[in-house]
């Protein structure tokens, strides 16, 4: 049984609640519009495709024109403009995906993307940060480290530490020590940290100063976006609290998602099904999934886990609406208006293959941008 924090109604009074979610009814017919919206970029967008005769990577654009011949041992889409790539003798390698200048980076890796304008390295298992033309702009002097959100990172600065910090946009430790701080939403200002191991009253809000919020306790606090922030509640109840840790909803349910998206969350029922709900507690897409996550930029991936345990997910809206009749095992998070995504090896009778994952990019209508797919 859903119930809402009905004391927060009386304490809101007659403020006007801002236009920005969607109710169930403002779901329906939806669909139709989205066929016509475009996601419209700044940067040129990249994405790599493999030569399979060589097993080398080039870059094209998503119309399916080659800008960079097949030559990279790896390479991965475009972000912020910068596509990142590396050759068989390791070294980084930055193209602009304007002008296509290629910068290389020796001694350098890197696992992720640009964000927010520089890019997370490694370094002689030491993090820092590169900007876009391959300067270092934050040393590596850290441990561990996390990609840039809008505010800093994340990051523990000595192997030993058994706490971590915040770091601001140019490197600088702030705020305090705990004993985990989870990763920003890109577009968030605060998230949880851990204070306790055990117990239901072990995490705290903090801001991306790495400042604790206020003396309230959690059992779990999530990602803030929109303003708001997914939590579990010590009383095992879960919902959403606002910027100053102040209860907005709560209701009685198993499990709730990482962050808001269009003004919906996942929540898993006490029934142990996922569906998604507004920020008034309504569910705009009922709960009957085994998986539902957002994806980002207006996107989740819905869908069950079969009787082999294969996750099959599609990619819908914020209204349940689905895009495409591809399904794929996951979808990873939009950045640009593209996603990668994965599926099982297609030649299951080939043991060699058994268990592997082929790699594609899709478009936020669910389009593979890829002719063939990537083993």
């Amino acid at each position: 049984m859903l119930f809402a924090a009905r004391h927060m109604e009386a304490e809101n009074g007659n403020k006007k609640r801002p236009k920005r979610w969607r109710s169930k009814q403002q779901c329906e017919g939806l669909a139709d519009l989205r066929k016509f919206k475009m996601d419209l970029s700044p940067f040129s967008l990249l994405i790599p495709f493999l030569e399979p005769k060589n097993n080398v990577f080039g870059l094209m654009k998503t119309n399916g024109d080659v800008v960079v011949e097949p030559k990279f041992s790896y390479a991965s889409a475009s972000s912020e403009g910068v596509a990142v790539a590396s050759t068989s003798n390791t070294s980084l390698v930055l193209v602009n995906t304007q002008t296509l200048e290629e910068v290389s980076l020796p001694g350098i890796d890197c696992f992720t993307k640009f964000s927010n304008g520089l890019l997370l390295i490694e370094k002689e298992d030491r993090y820092g940060y590169v900007d876009k033309a391959g300067n270092i702009a934050i040393k590596p002097n850290f441990s561990w480290s996390t990609p840039m959100d809008c505010s800093g990172a994340v990051v523990k600065v000595k192997p030993t530490d058994k706490v971590q910090r915040r770091i601001d946009l140019r490197g600088k430790i702030v705020g305090e020590p705990f004993f985990q701080i989870l990763q920003f939403h890109q577009n968030g200002v605060m998230s949880g940290g851990t204070i306790d191991w055990e117990g239901n009253e072990k995490m705290v809000i903090v801001n991306e100063k790495g400042e604790q919020v206020s003396e309230r306790k959690f059992k779990a606090v999530h990602q803030e976006n929109e303003g708001l922030i997914p939590v579990v509640f010590s009383d095992q109840s879960v919902g959403w609290v606002n910027r100053k840790g102040e209860d907005v909803y709560k209701l009685n349910a198993s499990d709730i998602g990482y962050h808001f998206e269009s003004r919906s969350v996942p929540v898993k029922n006490e029934h142990s099904k996922w569906g998604l709900m507004n920020v008034d507690g309504q569910w705009v897409v009922e709960p009957e999934f085994e998986i539902a996550e957002s994806v980002g930029e207006n996107r989740f991936r819905l869908g069950q886990v079969d009787k082999e345990g294969i996750r099959r997910v599609r990619l819908a809206d914020e209204c349940g609406h689905f895009f495409g009749d591809h399904e794929f095992d996951d979808i990873f998070r939009f950045k640009e208006g593209v996603a990668l995504v994965t599926r099982r090896f297609s030649d299951q009778n080939n043991e060699e293959y058994d268990g592997q994952r082929e790699k594609n990019y899709i478009d936020s209508h669910g389009t593979l941008l890829l002719d063939h797919w990537i083993s």
